[in-house]
């Protein structure tokens, strides 16, 4: 069984990150691969199973499935009475072969070889809200003209799973095999971690190189945003790696310093809130922090989450200009019952507790400046508890909360480096 190896690009950080961004092949020494990924001989890498999705594709079946690939037989009736309108001079308003932006009607080349057979793909919209919409005597003819273009004349009995996609039934000509499903994850943290970067740039014509993919209007698509070409082969890692990289949304000059963003994010959640050293990373991204609170402006944040082999969860984002973590969250589901308890949750006790577990968390010795009580607060399922806020002496506070029925902190810590913006938070507030 031939295996196929994940292909080595870049070297790994610094150097990978100016390579990443300069979208340069820098040739590294043999080494043994990270990981491998075996193809399995029962890959089906066909349009074979889109037959089964869709049930037929039989052009007598019911139509009223607004998203089986084919025209109504009232829309095939009109396209026949335009095709010779169009042999008689009439075209459309615009010319949709090939059309990568904003999709609403789309035809597009394809390479014969790698699609079994077929030469032509179409793209039709449906209308979501109204059941049934029928294409617009235009959008028939714009279909008609791409096809006149490329030598053919549109036969609509033609359509079906293999050619044709209507009103976002399935994201992609064919489905993606489980095995370019792990491929696909590795080759997204070799690109998102380490910078690799692939040979051939991802383009998205299909008729380029077999791959492709067509922004949509989701409107017409019930809320599909895209459509993606796959060959009906197995993709080769580069392809994949293009496209990974095409794909992928954030900052590009920052792919390649995930690995050093996570390893400073690990540190700062093991000197804040007592994190240890194992634990398994669950997600990551890039984004800007004031999209996630209005506390913050226009800070880019490296934002990770991270769990331990006792399940506790541990959140951060991380200022990448400044190593600063913002905010951080530690969550342990607590096993409590329901509890109607309900005490004075302004009693000194409840200080004690909050300040013994933020001194239990830091490791770096910071002085706490308070110790407050925020009120009664409710636990989810767990009934009620005492709410206590801990100032540290540079202005970075944690949020405790302590459950009455068992008098120990519930869920774990909230962390934010600096106090509340309550101008902010409360715009139309007054405050002296």
């Amino acid at each position: 069984m031939k295996k196929l190896f994940i292909l080595l690009l870049v070297l790994s950080l610094p150097v990978a990150g100016a390579a990443a961004q300069a979208n340069e092949v820098v040739a590294l020494p043999a080494v043994t691969p990270l990981e491998t990924v075996e193809v399995s001989d029962a890959a089906d890498y066909s349009t074979a199973p889109l037959r089964e999705y869709y049930g037929t594709d039989d052009d007598e079946a019911q139509v009223v499935d607004e998203q089986a690939p084919r025209m109504s037989a009232e829309e095939k009736e009109r396209a026949r009475a335009l095709l010779t309108a169009y042999q008689n001079g009439k075209r459309p308003e615009q010319n949709v072969l090939n059309k990568l932006e904003n999709v609403t009607v789309g035809v597009y080349t394809l390479n014969s070889e790698d699609y079994e057979g077929e030469t032509l793909y179409v793209l039709l919209p449906i209308n979501p809200q109204i059941p049934g919409t029928q294409l617009t005597d235009d959008q028939i003819l714009e279909v008609i003209d791409a096809f006149a273009q490329c030598g053919q004349t549109f036969d609509p009995d033609a359509l079906s799973y293999k050619n044709c996609m209507r009103g976002g039934g399935v994201d992609v000509s064919r489905f993606m095999q489980e095995e370019e499903r792990e491929r696909w994850r590795i080759l997204t943290e070799l690109y998102t971690r380490q910078g690799f970067v692939s040979e051939a740039p991802f383009t998205p014509l299909v008729s380029d190189d077999g791959l492709g993919m067509v922004k949509l209007d989701p409107d017409a698509y019930c809320g599909m945003d895209k459509f993606t070409f796959f060959p009906c082969r197995p993709m080769t890692d580069d392809e994949l790696l293009g496209y990974v990289i095409y794909d992928q949304r954030g900052d590009p000059t920052e792919y390649g310093n995930y690995a050093a963003y996570e390893k400073q994010l690990r540190l700062e959640l093991a000197r804040l809130m007592g994190a240890p050293l194992v634990m398994t990373r669950q997600d990551e991204s890039l984004c800007r922090m004031g999209d996630c609170s209005v506390n913050y402006d226009d800070e880019t944040v490296y934002y990770a989450s991270f769990v331990t082999p006792d399940g506790t969860q541990y959140f951060g984002n991380l200022d990448i200009e400044t190593g600063q973590v913002l905010v951080a969250d530690e969550w342990n589901a607590a096993s409590l019952v329901y509890s109607d308890l309900y005490l004075d949750p302004f009693d000194e006790k409840w200080l004690d507790i909050a300040r013994a577990a933020v001194t239990n968390a830091r490791s770096d010795g910071m002085a706490i400046r308070t110790v407050e009580s925020q009120g009664e607060v409710w636990l989810q399922d767990a009934g009620y508890g005492a709410s206590v806020r801990v100032t540290m002496e540079d202005g970075s506070y944690y949020d405790v909360r302590i459950a009455y029925q068992n008098e120990e902190v519930f869920g774990g810590l909230w962390y934010e480096c600096r106090a509340p913006r309550l101008d902010r938070m409360y715009p139309n507030a007054i405050f002296e």
